[in-house]
């Protein structure tokens, strides 16, 4: 099971208010857990912010990519005119 899947599953049995001492004993495994493994809850909206930035820094590297490889294609055209090949 992946560590985020457990924690979620830990998480809901934490706050299940039927069964008291299941509830303390996952909300201290949770707890254990998230200290091990340096897991932090976050809001829906830092959650989304964060998405934001990924998505953006996902965006420029592509462009960055994108502009080194026509960087790479007009350097080897202006090479093959410089050697009078076009």
């Amino acid at each position: 099971m992946k560590v985020i899947e457990k924690a979620q599953k830990l998480l809901a049995l934490a706050q299940d208010e039927s069964n008291e001492a299941e509830s303390r004993n996952a909300a201290i495994q949770l707890a254990r857990m998230m200290s091990k493994e340096d897991l932090q809850i976050v809001s829906g909206s830092e959650m989304r912010e964060a998405e934001k930035i990924v998505k953006a820094a996902k965006e420029a590297g592509a462009k960055a990519r994108e502009e080194k490889v026509q960087n790479i294609f007009l350097g080897g055209i202006i090479g093959y005119m410089l050697k009078g090949k076009l």
